[in-house]
């Protein structure tokens, strides 16, 4: 939303701030080594119990600090992305990350579970099973903040899968947004 940074009666355009009223997850995941394209596809991210709506009380003048109230909202599991590859299946991730967004109401930290399958070295079969690798914060008091976004650089490779948070300023561009 927009608000007026000053007041002014004499008729000239007013300057505007803009503020982000939500956070956003962004989540990139990769493989670690090309020796590893077209052995993994990603089958999803779930993140556990997500608020999926609210009240935000807006008073632009004077700017104050606003939070979101969810007590009437009610949480959901959510996957990222929603729609897989060709023919509905998994996506291939390869060593350029692939990029995710979900925007959401500022609240506390969740747990969230990679899907992934994985192909046997000899390059015949897909695994029929899914293979899952769940994220837990380490302090689940911490809490997803308005006009932050929250990035997980996420790697898989042959003996590990690494999870790297990072919290940054969240921009414009929403490109590539699930909700």
């Amino acid at each position: 939303y927009a608000s007026v940074s000053k007041y002014s009666n004499d008729g000239r355009p007013l300057p505007m701030l803009f503020h982000r009223t939500q956070a956003c997850l962004e989540f990139n995941i990769r493989i670690s080594d090309e020796a590893l394209n077209g052995l993994i596809r990603l089958e999803g991210i779930d993140v556990d119990a997500i608020m999926t709506g609210g009240v935000l009380p807006v008073m632009t003048y004077p700017f104050r600090e606003m939070s979101w109230n969810t007590d009437d909202s009610e949480a959901k599991d959510l996957t990222v992305p929603k729609s897989k590859g060709d023919n509905d299946n998994p996506i291939e991730i390869t060593s350029e990350p692939l990029t995710f967004r979900l925007p959401l109401v500022p609240q506390r930290q969740r747990i969230f579970h990679i899907h992934f399958r994985q192909r046997a070295n000899t390059g015949i079969d897909w695994n029929e099973r899914s293979v899952t690798m769940t994220y837990d914060h380490n302090d689940i008091n911490n809490r997803w903040e308005i006009g932050k976004k929250y990035v997980y650089n996420i790697t898989i490779g042959i003996h590990a899968i690494t999870v790297i948070p990072e919290v940054e300023p969240w921009s414009a561009d929403i490109s590539d947004v699930y909700m």
